[in-house]
């Protein structure tokens, strides 16, 4: 996970409590990157759909605005380096002279945070990791469920290729010489495969379909969990800005921004899955005699 860049030396950031809430309601308002995220189609052809128009439109704007953050956090952690020591040291001294009540506490809160740390990303690194096979074992039962709503029509394709006597890989019937009773035939394969297709479809990128279902629950993951974790570990950046007395107003956490470029691309490649066209658009199916039997 690329989140800040800055270095987070506990010493620096021990006062978390004591500025948190300042750097957070200084952080740019450039809005929530999740509000520029449409909403994942529920059509079962890709061809006209406007979504995937619409996904790479909104990963061209977040990751645009990402670009412009990570400028700002570099130049800001590039600020930290050059920092004077002893100036650092005077302003974290004046800092716990300003609260010395709740400086253990605070203290002991962000140790208790360091300690966690090194357990918990590897956790948030494996369930990633999980839930990208996963998406791709959801692709495999979609292919198999399509193979299984294909099979009547494919024995229905089979058995008119030997009545035909053409090969058994042939694509579609012929190019010329074909009777007219066997382009009928082919065409009701057609559409019968189209039928299928649409049939299955609907359980699987239709409203509370399986890919719907899994897409909610990674968003929730990222929503939930992955993104707060990594906010909480820049937050800790805030708080050493805050001390310092520079760009805290001006300093974002990149975690979100990840988060939903991650969620993006993962919904581009699902859904670049779909069936791009009807055999038979319409139900008509003059001029599809050259198409592919089981595409």
């Amino acid at each position: 996970m690329n989140t800040s860049t800055i270095g987070r030396p506990l010493c620096a950031v021990a006062f978390l409590g004591l500025v948190l809430s300042t750097a957070l309601q200084a952080e740019p308002a450039t809005g929530d990157p999740w509000a520029k995220v449409p909403a994942l189609s529920t059509a079962c052809y890709s061809a006209d759909d406007p979504v995937d128009a619409k996904l790479a439109a909104a990963r061209h704007a977040v990751e645009a605005e990402h670009a412009k953050q990570d400028a700002i956090n570099d130049r800001l952690a590039a600020a930290q380096r050059d920092a004077d020591p002893m100036e650092l040291a005077q302003r974290m001294t004046q800092a716990m002279m300003n609260d010395p009540q709740n400086a253990q506490k605070y203290m002991e809160a962000m140790q208790s945070m360091h300690d966690t740390m090194p357990t918990e990303a590897p956790e948030i690194l494996e369930k990633e990791n999980q839930m990208q096979a996963e998406s791709e074992t959801l692709m495999k039962r979609y292919q198999e469920a399509l193979r299984q709503a294909y099979g009547p029509g494919i024995a229905r394709w089979g058995a008119l290729k030997k009545k035909l006597g053409i090969a058994a890989d042939s694509p579609h019937p012929g190019e010329a010489g074909v009777p007219d009773w066997a382009w009928t035939e082919w065409y009701a394969i057609l559409r019968e495969w189209d039928h299928a297709y649409v049939a299955t479809c609907a359980q699987w990128w239709g409203t509370g379909g399986q890919v719907q279902a899994f897409m909610k629950r990674y968003k929730d993951w990222l929503v939930q969990e992955r993104i707060p974790h990594y906010e909480t570990i820049d937050q800790q950046t805030a708080a050493t800005l805050a001390m310092m007395g520079t760009g805290v107003e001006q300093y974002r956490s990149e975690a979100t921004f990840i988060g939903v470029e991650d969620y993006i691309k993962l919904g581009q490649g699902l859904w670049a899955r779909r069936t791009a066209m009807p055999r038979c658009p319409g139900g008509t199916c003059d001029g599809n005699r050259a198409i592919f039997a089981e595409q």
